[in-house]
């Protein structure tokens, strides 16, 4: 018998001997009184407890797994291996989203998954038919968009939660969900790589500047080639932008206390003058630089701190006309055999198509949100860690 079971009945049969021995002032009617008030107070306890069990149970109805919505999700993002976006703002998409749009939580945005499907398709494809013209490296460059803004937001709703960033906690986040499936292919790789590699030290040493995010590092000072994990060369220009970007975002509040009305436009200002500067430098014969390139981060940043400081639809033209920019920079740059037209472009079309993507519905983003691509999306990260180094 359930505890509270046990006190009631004993409270009952307490107060009906009470009444039974007559209802007097005296002793036993003070302690008929207090049998009473004891038995309110048992009563109260055990339908409390009752309405916090039926809570628990209507709760666990809404998951298969008989778990609270949150550690489900959470449970659900384990086990489907969450790219870069939803990696670490699972428990945040829902306030992200209805804070950013000005709507109610909406939950997951399946055709952002749909872009980064595309993205890594279009990695894929470039690495795999290569020698053959083909600029699907700018696939790279959506990845960088998508990052910077959700990055942006998860980092904008904790301040409005809690009154500020927690370094630390972002940081660690970011370790949980990006490290140990770099790791694993590192593990898995590292020893066919040394016995395969023309040089055993060169791998070692490139294999150390990709677990330690690196990589861009050397290549743009030292401009060498990689053998097995040269694509880490992205991994460690979003790295480093973790890294910096928190603290532009905790210095603007502190200084202004709020973002104002030019911080997105400014920011943007910015990203597509790196993404210029790149045109300019190549089409005067030199080469491109991975830290230009790093622009694209802050066109998704633009979109975050645009829609958190005010509410509104973007139109599925937006989205359209975003994905025809993308094609557009791939036809061009692969005419052209210039990788930095086609980055232009596809930095432009990506920041309308994430506009529009997290701010109306539409046939677009139906498309997007099928299942077989949205999967695609929610494995981009391991899909592009893996491909390079088995080719």
């Amino acid at each position: 018998m359930h505890m509270l079971d046990y006190d009631g009945s004993w409270a009952y049969r307490s107060l009906e001997s009470a009444m039974l021995a007559g209802g007097h002032p005296g002793p036993t009617s003070t302690t008929a009184s207090w049998v009473a008030a004891r038995t309110r107070r048992t009563l109260r306890a055990f339908l409390q407890s009752r309405h916090h069990d039926e809570r628990l149970r209507r709760d666990s109805s809404h998951d298969s797994l008989g778990l609270r919505p949150v550690w489900s999700t959470l449970i659900r993002a384990t086990m489907e291996r969450q790219p870069a976006d939803r990696l670490a703002a699972v428990t945040e998409t829902k306030a992200t989203s209805a804070h950013l749009s000005g709507r109610p939580a909406r939950g997951y945005l399946p055709q952002l998954d749909g872009m980064r499907a595309i993205a890594v398709a279009l990695v894929l494809v470039y690495h795999f038919i290569t020698p053959i013209p083909f600029a699907g490296q700018v696939g790279v460059d959506i990845f960088f968009v998508l990052s910077g803004y959700l990055i942006t937001s998860i980092l904008l709703v904790e301040n409005e939660r809690h009154g500020r960033i927690a370094l630390k906690r972002f940081y660690a986040r970011r370790a949980i969900r990006l490290y140990p499936p770099l790791l694993l292919v590192i593990a898995v790789l590292i020893v066919p790589g040394i016995i395969l590699a023309p040089s055993s030290l060169k791998l070692v040493a490139e294999t150390f500047l990709a677990l330690t995010y690196t990589t861009p590092i050397a290549l743009e000072f030292a401009n060498g080639a990689s053998v097995m994990w040269r694509h880490t060369w992205s991994l460690g220009v979003e790295e480093i932008f973790y890294l910096i970007w928190p603290l532009i975002l905790i210095a603007i509040y502190h200084f202004r206390g709020r973002f104002t009305a030019w911080v997105a436009p400014a920011i943007l200002v910015v990203g597509v003058a790196m993404a210029s500067a790149q045109v300019f430098i190549t089409l005067d014969g030199g080469v491109m630089s991975i830290f230009l390139r790093a622009g694209g981060l802050l066109f998704g940043c633009a979109v975050a701190i645009r829609f958190q400081a005010k509410s509104q639809t973007v139109g599925p033209a937006w989205g359209w006309a975003g994905l025809a920019l993308i094609a557009g920079g791939i036809v061009a740059s692969t005419a052209t055999r210039n990788e930095s037209i086609g980055v232009l472009f596809t930095l432009i079309g990506s920041t309308c198509m994430l506009a529009h993507a997290v701010s109306a519905p539409s046939s677009l983003n139906r498309a997007l949100s099928i299942p077989p691509l949205a999967y695609i999306g929610r494995i981009s990260y391991e899909l592009y860690l893996w491909h390079y180094p088995l080719l």
